[in-house]
């Protein structure tokens, strides 16, 4: 009645399309109560029965593999009012239901791939205490035969042991025996003047010094520094001791 008189054909347009919304809409509310009433009509005692047994076993129907994983998404937003996570050495797991519970779980972490391949900082030590007095083979028979295998499950072998005494900066058989005050075969054959064929001719005869050691396993030694005399005996250098092999 307030529309200007040149405006109320439009606003009788809008008037009876709001009639005929609110019309529509008092229809649908009446279509969703009579629909909700034949659904409950229609849950017979049983199924009221199982219904209601849900509440006390959750975990039947969580567990159940005919529950869709959509279903149960939607049952925990149901249930959960939020979620939160504190990390730590473990994962706490503060849980807050619709209903004000609460509830705290603690989660173990679990090793990521990098740490199950680590080598244990035990072996590695073991390794380092090895490295004095065996080579790569020789220590790779002993893991061998005390049942050692790599965080892959494979067996150790020379190359394994070598990365091992590299990456953690171990220091490598060389050095260890040169501080032992060991000589290598140059050294050795240049101190008592013969060549180093003639220093593995000894070695093959016994003839060098007892605190000889075994560097790799390819057949290299390092030796004792030389002295006068070996188990009372000189060390010969003469052609004729070697059959001209000098």
């Amino acid at each position: 009645m307030e529309v200007d008189p040149a405006n109320r054909l439009v606003a009788g347009t809008l008037e009876a399309e709001w009639n005929d919304k609110l019309a529509a809409l008092q229809e649908a509310q009446q279509e969703y109560e009579r629909r909700c009433k034949v659904a409950r009509l229609e849950l017979d005692d049983e199924t009221r029965t199982n219904i209601l047994a849900l509440a006390s076993d959750f975990p039947s129907l969580w567990q159940n593999p005919n529950v869709p994983l959509q279903e149960k998404k939607r049952m925990v937003r149901l249930m959960i009012e939020d979620v939160t996570l504190v990390k730590g050495d473990n994962i706490q797991v503060k849980v807050r239901f619709k209903g004000g519970a609460t509830r705290t779980l603690t989660v173990h972490c679990s090793q990521g791939g990098w740490e199950k391949w680590k080598t244990p900082e035990a072996l590695v030590k073991e390794v380092d205490r090895l490295l004095d007095n065996h080579t790569y083979g020789e220590i790779v028979a002993i893991f061998k035969k005390r049942g050692l295998v790599t965080g892959m499950e494979k067996e150790y072998d020379s190359r394994r042991i070598r990365l091992i005494q590299r990456y953690y900066g171990l220091k490598p058989r060389l050095i260890r025996l040169k501080q032992a005050g060991l000589l290598t075969t140059d050294e050795i054959a240049q101190q008592l003047g013969i060549t180093k064929r003639r220093v593995r001719y000894l070695r093959h005869k016994g003839r060098l010094p007892v605190g000889m050691r075994k560097l790799s396993d390819a057949g290299d030694y390092m030796y004792a520094p030389p002295t006068p005399q070996i188990n009372g005996k000189k060390i010969i250098v003469d052609k004729k001791d070697t059959g001209g092999a000098i």
